[in-house]
């Protein structure tokens, strides 16, 4: 079962605020889809994890190499040249605010939720499966002409 549309809504506006407060960029997200096992993650990926009572998840943002170093950029305004230790920890920052913003949003409905450590996955069309049964639903965006995305898998409901 699908996610529903109004908690997909959440996280694209979340992702959509993150992306302008860190960047300055206007990031339109698109319709929301269910991810198929075939689709590749990118060469960047932060996964985050999130549980609580009432709610457990994960969220996991992927970017290609040139849109991660072209966010780094426009982040710090120096030009990292390559996936370093430094574009690491700012795409796993970029995961953890756009949650920590779910977060408050979700709180606002009384929902509360703790925040794992992201975990950065690099390597040129890498996949992330995980380890669910949940519905993980994808939804797309861009970041200078590169495809780019974020995934939710969600549950509601007692733990």
């Amino acid at each position: 079962m699908p996610i529903e549309t109004q908690v997909l809504g959440q996280f694209s506006e979340c992702l959509a605020s993150t992306l302008s407060m860190m960047t300055g960029l206007d990031v339109e997200p698109g319709p929301p889809f269910e991810k198929t096992p075939d689709l590749d993650g990118g060469d960047i990926s932060s996964v985050i994890g999130f549980g609580g009572d009432q709610v457990t998840g994960c969220l996991v943002l992927h970017f290609p190499r040139t849109a991660a170093l072209f966010l780094y950029e426009a982040m710090m305004g120096e030009d990292p040249g390559e996936l370093n230790a430094e574009v690491r920890d700012g795409i796993g920052e970029l995961a953890n605010i756009v949650l920590g913003s779910a977060k408050t949003a979700f709180s606002n409905e009384n929902i509360d939720f703790q925040i794992s450590i992201p975990t950065v996955v690099i390597g040129e069309g890498h996949r992330i499966r995980l380890q669910s049964n949940l519905p993980v639903m994808v939804i797309p965006f861009g970041i200078n002409d590169q495809a780019c995305s974020l995934e939710v898998a969600i549950r509601f409901g007692e733990n």
